[in-house]
């Protein structure tokens, strides 16, 4: 922490100084987070943890960690799928686990993010570093606080957006450092910088965007007040970003190039084309900011709707939107150029830099607020350089920015924690969800599975129908789930339908889930050897999920195959924890197969 301070003024900050600043902001940001270990998994979190195998790690060995590392739920996430395992592992698979280390990782973004504050800001004041010192945690407190960030400590799977910034601002802060430092120390901190960049690199793939970022530290924060072109070198390297830009955009004209190979097939699951994409995207980004600066609790969700833009004029905000995103670039650009205003024109152009993979060609989702815990470390430093900027001005005026950035870090940190409590019931949250995203299909499908869950059918119902007819009939789990309901009622035909058009949905990949339940419908209709198949699919994916036992052990009872329906009785009970469904099955193996009265295979054969 201390490492950043050196080339400093005279009036440098002592190390009790810094390290106190770091553990009060450590104890402020643990504090503000202290409901999320109470929440649940949410979303994304049970396909890429809860039903995923590899990171399922019961016990600890260096072979359940490699296959976590090398197997990710979703390719170049190593890092944080081997986390995921080791959270597994010592929380039994409880979200408390998972959520205590995110929490552990935000405060450490935080501390890095403070780091990287101080190296950058000392750029604009040298001669008072404890002022700069305070800047810097000024800076980190509104970062670590801000309720735009809370998505990606609370919804769990988003830890991969935490790592990635982590390592991102480590990797930047190593390179500052070494751009400082004596010869033979420079030497470590860029084998630092150069580790931190691999470690993001396989934390999620909006860290690639790091050698952009090293070239604008280059020449916006090193070379800040000096002349931006010094030789040919710079002319090569400042050219580097236009020419991978006209590159990529030949790529997407001839359409026959490695990235429009690559990601214009994605574009074929999604309801809007990569140009519709693209014209949003300005939409979004203006979206992203009125966050930011207007940070109420009740404007943040989970999801958001978007109309698409399908032109200039429709609607009419998208040409609004991008004239004012371009005018926003030139401006930065025009900052950039200029000696004085360099810094501030990094730091302008910081959170186009950091959006450029998430709200660029890739098919992605329109809008989360996750995406924006990169771009804000910039944004979070433009009331720093404010700070500092009027230093040279009267005390009084910056003692009163000072306490104005103090009460505004008390509202954010009070709109965070109403926020976090939100995400402890998930019947609660995806209310909220559907009231501010009426429109999505996927929140009506979770609302109406939450609402199944709390026994609340005829609500589940109504919320299910909503999310298929939102959907074209295509949101395969509302099929589902509302499949399952209709199986509860013992209308036979209409589940058999609904979960048989789920599973033709997935019918290359199908969940387990799906196959299970396609499974419960055959056995409620006697179909005993079709059970037993559907079953047998449904373990072959999920074998740590012990209904699927227990139901293809009844299936085989059903068929009179009595030691196979043995054999899966006994495979339940080695994995279920839960007493009284153990007490359940022993009871049933008690009586139904007793050598002097085995009845395996009459009941359920009838």
């Amino acid at each position: 922490m201390t490492g950043w301070v050196t080339g400093y003024g005279s009036s440098k900050p002592g190390a009790l100084q810094v390290a106190g600043l770091a553990v009060l902001l450590a104890a402020i940001v643990t504090l503000v987070y202290s409901e999320a270990p109470a929440n649940q998994f949410h979303f994304d979190d049970f396909h890429n943890i809860v039903d995923y195998g590899p990171v399922r790690m019961e016990r600890l060995s260096s072979e359940a960690l490699l296959d976590a590392f090398n197997n990710p739920k979703l390719e170049h996430r190593n890092v944080p799928s081997l986390s995921f395992a080791l959270d597994w592992w010592r929380g039994g698979g409880e979200a408390r686990a998972f959520l205590q280390t995110n929490v552990l990782l935000h405060v450490l973004t935080a501390l890095a993010v403070f780091a990287f504050a101080g190296q950058v800001l000392r750029r604009v004041n040298n001669d008072d570093a404890r002022t700069v010192l305070l800047a810097a945690f000024g800076v980190a407190l509104l970062w670590a606080v801000h309720p735009i960030n809370s998505q990606a400590v609370n919804l769990i799977v988003q830890r991969m957006a935490i790592l990635a910034t982590l390592f991102v601002v480590l990797s930047l802060s190593c390179y500052l450092a070494a751009r400082s430092a004596d010869s033979p120390r420079s030497i470590a901190w860029y084998v630092a910088a150069g580790l931190f960049a691999v470690l993001g690199a396989f934390s999620k793939q909006n860290a690639w965007i790091l050698p952009l970022l090293v070239l604008a530290i280059e020449y916006g924060v090193v070379r800040h007040g000096q002349v931006l072109v010094q030789d040919r070198q710079d002319v090569f390297l400042l050219a580097l970003p236009l020419v991978a830009a006209a590159l990529i955009i030949l790529d997407f004209a001839l359409g026959t190039g490695p990235i429009s190979s690559r990601f214009l097939p994605g574009y074929e699951i999604r309801e809007f084309s990569m140009g519709e994409r693209l014209l949003t995207q300005p939409r979004v980004i203006f979206f992203y900011v009125s966050l930011v600066l207007w940070p109420l609790p009740g404007r943040f969700s989970l999801e958001h709707d978007f109309a698409i833009s399908t032109s200039l004029i429709m609607p009419p905000s998208t040409v609004v939107a991008l004239l004012g995103l371009s005018i926003l670039l030139l401006a930065a650009l025009y900052l950039f150029v200029r000696p004085r205003t360099r810094l501030l024109g990094f730091l302008l152009l910081w959170p186009a830099m950091t959006l450029a993979i998430e709200s660029s060609f890739i098919p992605l989702e329109l809008a989360f607020e996750h995406r924006m815990y990169m771009p804000m470390v910039g944004l979070a430093m433009l009331p720093g350089i404010g700070w500092l900027a009027i230093l040279d001005r009267r005390s009084w005026l910056s003692k009163g920015y000072a306490a104005a950035v103090v009460a505004i870090a008390l509202g954010l940190a009070i709109a965070t924690a109403q926020r976090t409590k939100l995400w402890h019931e998930p019947l609660t949250l995806y209310t909220d969800v559907v009231g501010k995203a009426p429109n999505s299909s996927r929140a009506w499908g979770n609302l109406g599975m939450y609402r199944y869950l709390s026994g609340d059918q005829a609500g589940a119902m109504a919320a299910l129908e909503k999310s298929i007819e939102l959907s074209g009939g295509k949101d395969k789990r509302a099929l589902e789930h509302l499949g399952v309901i209709h199986l509860d009622l013992g209308d036979l035909e209409r589940a058999e339908t609904l979960i048989d058009r789920a599973y033709r949905l997935q019918w290359e990949n199908p969940e387990p889930s799906v196959l299970n339940h396609m499974g419960e419908v055959q056995l409620a209709r006697a179909r005993h050897a079709s059970a037993a198949r559907f079953f047998d699919q449904a373990i072959r994916i999920a074998p740590w999920k012990t209904a699927y036992y227990w139901n293809i052990a009844l299936a085989y009872e059903g068929l009179a195959s009595c030691s196979m329906a043995l054999q899966y009785w006994r495979k339940y009970l080695d994995l279920e924890k839960d007493p009284d469904s153990r007490r359940q099955v022993e009871q049933h193996i008690a009586e139904t197969y007793r050598p002097e009265t085995n009845t395996c295979g009459q009941a359920n054969s009838q």
